[in-house]
């Protein structure tokens, strides 16, 4: 699963297929 820092947040998103990435983190959870 690919990773992207996201102001100092790093924030890991799946393509679940649905046409965009689904992101996944601290407050996603």
């Amino acid at each position: 699963m690919p990773a992207v820092n996201i102001q100092g947040s790093t924030l890991h998103y799946q393509d679940h297929g649905t046409g965009f990435p689904v992101l996944l983190g601290h407050s996603y959870l």
